[in-house]
């Protein structure tokens, strides 16, 4: 499964650049879904480079809403408050720490929690769980509670929707 989640990464980053899926508009969105993937939880995409290096992110990405990795980080000497921003990130907006950081990272992990889900033949089959402990604050199941759960308010739901509708 590790094998695929990194393969699947990989082939993310090549759909989105020989897709155009930066500005790429969905042909037949599902009802009450953007058109264009960015545009579902970022307010001003930077339009990144085809590299960029790991975990950095980009002044002019802004979210809609939400703490940053970045954010987590400046916090690493108070742990209760980087504890809490985590615990932010991981309430159903995004598929992992690495997809808040800059959209096209964002398509891209949803993509490969698609793939991961979906996958057969591999080990005992699909992913169902992905729990992510955060030391004093709780677990969640990234997979079971949120990216599986077709809840409409979920930033996340509504990227997997897009991701199986709209990807070419």
């Amino acid at each position: 499964m590790t094998v695929l989640a990194v393969m699947a990464h990989e082939l993310g980053h090549i759909l989105w650049w020989n897709k155009g899926l930066m500005s790429r508009a969905c042909p037949n969105p599902p009802p009450g879904l953007n058109r264009i993937f960015w545009q579902i939880a970022w307010q001003n995409p930077a339009g990144p480079p085809p590299f960029h290096n790991f975990g950095v992110q980009f002044a002019a990405d802004q979210r809609l809403r939400g703490p940053s990795k970045d954010d987590v980080r400046a916090n690493a000497g108070h742990p209760g408050v980087a504890r809490d921003l985590l615990s932010q990130i991981y309430r159903g907006d995004w598929a992992s720490l690495l997809a808040n950081v800059a959209p096209d990272e964002d398509l891209i992990e949803t993509y490969k929690l698609a793939v991961l889900t979906s996958a057969r033949s591999v080990g005992k089959g699909p992913l169902r769980s992905l729990v992510v402990n955060i030391p004093g604050i709780g677990s969640v199941d990234v997979i079971r509670d949120l990216f599986l759960s077709g809840d409409p308010n979920r930033w996340l739901s509504k990227k997997r929707s897009w991701v199986g509708n709209c990807m070419p």
